[in-house]
């Protein structure tokens, strides 16, 4: 067995293998300088020194921010109109597409859209939505291939 390949955390300053970093393709061994752990405590607490700044910009500037949202929505049309009024249907206060081009469907997205604590959210209701999603695409690509 070979011994795990270790980095040391720019953050911590602790020895930890390449598996507790995120992915970085400029750096040279393609990973970050700090572990996950030193990230996510650093984001954090960057989100709650700028929490008054943002606040203060949204009331500053509502009037402006819906207006791009309404030019948004109004510029919506086919297949992005009908997944944005779905999302709204559905009770989503946001529309968030994954890679896929679809609605989310983890815990913590359906605990956000929902107002359900996760620990609430049983496994069967992703897996369920998760399934209901495969079977949507599926049926899209038959269509794209019978025309």
């Amino acid at each position: 067995m070979r011994p795990e390949i270790t980095k040391r955390c720019k953050g911590c300053g602790e020895d930890k293998p390449h598996s507790e970093y995120h992915i970085h393709q400029s750096n040279a061994d393609g990973l970050r300088s700090k572990c996950k752990t030193c990230r996510s405590a650093e984001n954090k607490a960057n989100k709650e020194r700028n929490r008054p700044y943002f606040a203060e910009y949204h009331k500053r500037n509502a009037r402006r921010i819906c207006e791009r949202v309404n030019a948004w929505r109004s510029g919506l049309s086919g297949e992005k109109l009908k997944r944005y009024s779905r999302a709204v249907a559905e009770g989503g206060k946001r529309f968030r597409k994954t890679r896929k081009g679809e609605l989310s469907t983890t815990k913590g997205n359906m605990s956000k859209l929902t107002g359900i604590p996760i620990d609430m959210i049983d496994d069967g209701v992703v897996e369920a939505k998760a399934e209901q999603l495969r079977l949507t695409r599926l049926i899209r690509s038959l269509k794209k291939g019978a025309k």
